[in-house]
This record gives structure tokens, sequence and C-alpha cells, in this order.
């Protein structure tokens, strides 16, 4: 049997016949539904890539089939509800991916031009967008400049961080090379931090390897959807290096991004075109669903809420099937977790 979705239902699909069998499914684990309520639905675009959040509590949303970049209030009154700002724009690209913040309101942004066979040659571009001068209610827009062309890179995806004491240097997934990179924001030069066969694709299923990518302390977390793996690789913070080999915390779990809780304790994954989301349990390296819904059917990435009133709360960067079983809206879901983080 052939996917009957629409290429963004698993990522950015490069395999439009891929068949269903060749996509490894979650073991069965014990489920458990936690509250999932819709913040936003929108006719374009169809789908969400990825998330970020804001200290006011704002949502920033990207997707793989528009340049721009949406901003969301998930606190919903009669003047936002439902709606998105476009809050910037990134020229001389089709579609965005991975986003994170390095200093308050500083924001750097993937960009490439998705095809069913990967990334256009040369698309691939790495964006700083300040949105210091944006405020709600703003007609302004960030201000976007361009830190750095990777004309190697297969597909550049996920972002992390390399410290929060680091306003400088970025860690990039290229999913089609299956490698990790890192990027001096203030200089663009760039180089590969890790390459290791756990990032990389398999023969079969889809080729999108190394996804999502996020440190907390001195570990870096990483999922590769190809091979269906969530694990993560020993860092120091001291010298900017992995200091041991990766280790797989739970397999047979083919997620999309995905975010770590602060304590570090449990992960969040988006499991892309399963329409669910998997809760693991770090240290007893255990997964469960804790929520599924045709809402969440391209869910792509998570982000924790930044306010007092969301900081037990997950978002769900996703699209949603409509009428006739096609992903035909992009959403914006929440997640209400039933324990303090």
């Amino acid at each position: 049997m052939k996917l009957s979705l629409p290429p963004l239902i698993l990522h950015y699909s490069l395999a439009l016949t891929l068949p269903l069998s060749s996509l490894s499914t979650p073991t069965p684990i014990p489920q458990q539904n936690y509250p999932l309520s819709l913040i936003s639905e929108f006719p374009t675009p169809q789908t969400f890539e990825n998330i970020a959040v804001q200290s006011t509590g704002n949502l920033l949303l990207t997707s793989t089939t528009s340049p721009t970049l949406f901003q969301v209030s998930p606190f919903s009154n009669n003047n936002n509800n439902n709606k998105s700002t476009p809050i910037a724009q990134i020229p001389e690209t089709q579609g965005l991916l991975g986003i994170v913040e390095l200093e308050e309101n500083i924001f750097y942004i993937a960009s490439s031009n998705i095809t069913t066979n990967g990334s256009v040659p040369g698309s691939n571009n790495i964006w700083r967008v300040d949105l210091r001068s944006v405020t709600d209610n703003s007609v302004e827009r960030g201000e976007v400049s361009l830190i750095a062309n990777i004309p190697t890179a297969g597909t550049l995806n996920g972002m992390s961080r390399l410290s929060p004491y680091d306003s400088k240097t970025l860690l990039i997934a290229d999913s089609i090379n299956g490698q990790i990179l890192t990027l001096n924001v203030k200089t663009g030069s760039y180089s590969v931090f890790i390459n290791d066969p756990i990032l990389h694709n398999t023969p079969s299923g889809l080729q999108v390897a190394v996804d999502g990518i996020h440190v907390h302390d001195e570990w870096l977390f990483f999922t590769n959807l190809n091979q269906g793996i969530f694990g993560r690789f020993p860092l120091s913070l001291t010298n900017d290096s992995v200091v041991g080999p990766a280790e797989v915390i739970v397999s047979n779990t083919p997620g999309d991004d995905f975010v770590v809780s602060g304590g570090g304790n449990r992960a969040w994954i988006a499991m892309n075109g399963h329409g669910m989301v998997v809760e693991v349990d770090i240290l007893k390296r255990e997964s469960r669903v804790v929520v599924q819904s045709g809402y969440l059917e391209a869910a792509a990435a998570v982000a924790v809420g930044r306010t007092r009133f969301d900081e037990s709360s997950l978002y769900v960067a996703s699209g949603g099937i409509v009428g006739n079983g096609s992903v035909e809206e992009g959403i914006v879901a929440r997640i209400d977790l039933p324990y303090q983080m």
C-alpha cells in the first residue's frame, strides 16, 4: 500500500511513494492521553515545521512551504484568537526549518528549498532574525540578515545552541548527510561537529536521518528518524567537544523534533506521520504515547511554555487531517501535562 498523504505528512517527504511498511512503527507501549487543545488552525501553510517560544510566551513557527516566520499568541482573547502574524520574511527561499534563540529576541533560522529528492543544491542558509523592535500589535517586522550559506549541506534541519552561556555557536542537523554541524554566527564559519553512523541514513526507509537536536546540560540529545532512535552524546562544554560514544535512550521511535524537560529527566517527541506525541523517561529509558490525534498527523516539533501560565504545557507544531484524509491545515496545539515540570 502506498502513502495517500501529501509530501509534508512525513516531514518534507523525500519519497512520495514510500510504502507504509518501510516506516518503523513505535513498539506498543502503555498509553495515557494528556489533555490536548487547539491553539490555532490555518489553511495556509498546510503544516508547520518547527516552533520556538519567546520570553513573552508568544510562539514562532516555521514551515517548509513558506518563507514567512509566523507569530501566534497561545493566550486566547477577542483580539488575537486564531490569528497569526507574519513577523519576518526570509528572502531567496521557499521554506524554513529549524529555529533557535541565542540572545533575547534574536533568533536563527535554517532555510532550504525542499523537493521530493531533498534540497536544491546551494539553497541551505542560516539567517539571523532580530525581533527586539517588534512588539505585540506592532506593524514592524523583524530585521533579517544572512549569516551563512552552506553549499555542502544536504538539508539543514533542527538546531540548538551549544550552551546557555554561548551566544555565538549553533549546532545544526544535516538530515541528508547524517551530520551535526557547528556554526559561529559572528563569523559565519562552519564545520562538521559530529559525523557518526548513529546519525546516518540506512539504505531503507525515509531518507531523513538526524533530525531534532537539543543540548541539555552536558548532553547533546538527538533523534534519527530513519533509524528510529532517540539518543544522546556526552559533551564537554569546557572545550566544546564530544567526549564519548552515543547512547541509545529508546529505539523503534522514528521521531521528528522534540523538547527536553528543564530537569533533563523527560523528553517529548513529535511523531510525524504517526499522529502522536511520545513521552520518554530518560533515566528509565522507557517511552509511552501520551497524546494521539488526527490534529497531530504531521506533528513535527514540540516546545515548552515560558510563562507562569503555561510552564507545564507543551506546544506542538503540526498539520492536521481534515475531511478527505489529507493534511490540509496548519495546526498549533497545546498539551497540558498532569504534573509540574
